[in-house]
């Protein structure tokens, strides 16, 4: 079974972010893209490392 992962750059929030996979994910919490936290997963961690400096990961690089 393949998995698919979407991520976006979000500019402008207006509302609470609400975690809709209780059962799957403890909480949801925001960090300055220069202070992720340790426990991450690596490929999430990649993403938002590439999203941050605006260089999109192509697949399969």
């Amino acid at each position: 079974m393949g998995r698919f992962d979407e991520r976006s750059h979000v500019r402008s929030w207006e509302g609470e972010a609400k975690n809709q996979e209780a059962d799957k994910c403890a909480a949801l919490q925001w960090f300055p893209s220069d202070e992720l936290p340790d426990r991450m997963i690596g490929y999430c961690r990649e993403a938002m490392q590439h999203i941050a400096a605006n260089r999109p990961n192509q697949f399969g690089e």
